[in-house]
């Protein structure tokens, strides 16, 4: 599984069109979900802040890509995704705080969507895009995060309720940072994994991996 940070297609109205020097766009080739595939990804998370860089369209696009590619997805509104894992019923969710995701900002309605997937699967992943971005912010703190002016969610509080309506493990992305990790009730949290991999403006090295 993984974070799929952008769009997979062509063209569509980019978000960045009206100009802007801190405004990113993320659209890789349809093809790119082939490979995904064949390096041995198989579900990706699109709660995030970079689905909708193309708009409705480039999102289209992408859900196509990963379709005829034979990869799973998660993350926008009410969606859940179930798989057969090692013969277990595994649940994943994804949460961000965009429109076109499932709430992260709205801790009660995720609590009730957990819940639910929690009385039809025996594992439930949750992934959280939540908290603010850099190098200067590997520390996850208490309470909301801001970042560009947008509410990145109370990650520790949104972590622990997830762990309680049933999650067994909540695994972040967002800071584009490694921060700490978590034994919750037995489950981990872990409130960010870096990059995997990115392009030009993403280190994958320091604090930034």
């Amino acid at each position: 599984t993984g974070n799929l940070e952008g769009t997979l297609g062509r063209g569509g109205p980019s978000k960045c069109s009206g100009g802007g020097s801190n405004c990113f766009a993320f659209q890789a080739p349809a093809s790119y979900a082939r490979a995904l595939a064949r390096v041995g990804f198989d579900l990706f998370n699109l709660a995030n802040n970079h689905s909708l860089d193309f708009g409705e369209s480039g999102l289209r696009q992408t859900l196509r890509a990963l379709a005829a590619a034979g990869l799973k997805h998660t993350g926008l509104v009410n969606e859940v995704k179930f798989a057969q894992v090692a013969g277990q019923r595994v649940a994943f969710l994804g949460f961000a705080p965009y429109p076109w995701a499932s709430p992260l900002t709205d801790i009660a309605a995720a609590r009730r969507q957990i819940a639910s997937a929690a009385r039809r699967a025996e594992i439930v992943v949750v992934f959280i895009h939540a908290g603010a971005e850099g190098a200067g912010e590997t520390h996850t703190p208490h309470g909301t995060e801001f970042a560009f002016g947008e509410n990145r969610g109370a990650a520790r509080r949104f972590a622990h309720t997830a762990v309680t309506a049933g999650a067994d493990a909540v695994l972040g992305s967002g800071p584009h940072v490694l921060r700490g990790m978590e034994c919750y009730r037995h489950r981990v949290i872990a409130y960010s994994l870096g990059n995997f991999v990115g392009y030009r403006t993403l280190s994958t090295g320091g604090v930034l991996s």
